[in-house]
């Protein structure tokens, strides 16, 4: 099962259990659905799942951060737009990642 698809069934279940939709709208821009739960909840499944923890936060408008978490031993990394509700929807995942040297 690849990343994105364990986002998928992860969300479905959160969004089950709390009531809300696992699919919202993601930015326009990118024109694909996002997979959005609590932050709390996608922290916690980040670690327990891959091990993930946050490396880099930048505010990308007033209320709105984005979060990268990164397992530096296996490379796997997922990017989180975080509302200022706690809501935090999965913008991008993927493994293989590495630090870049002037990091």
């Amino acid at each position: 099962m690849s990343k994105i698809a364990g986002f998928a069934l992860a969300a479905t279940v959160l969004a089950a259990a709390s009531g809300a939709s696992a699919e919202t709208p993601a930015r326009e821009a990118a024109g694909t659905p996002a997979l959005c739960a609590s932050y709390q909840a996608h922290a916690a499944y980040l670690a327990a799942r891959y091990g993930e923890f946050p490396i880099f936060t930048g505010q990308v408008e007033d209320g709105v951060v984005m979060r990268l978490f990164a397992n530096g031993r296996s490379g796997s990394w997922t990017m989180l737009v975080i509302r200022a509700d706690g809501l935090a929807c999965v913008q991008a995942a993927g493994e293989s990642g590495e630090r870049d040297a002037g990091i």
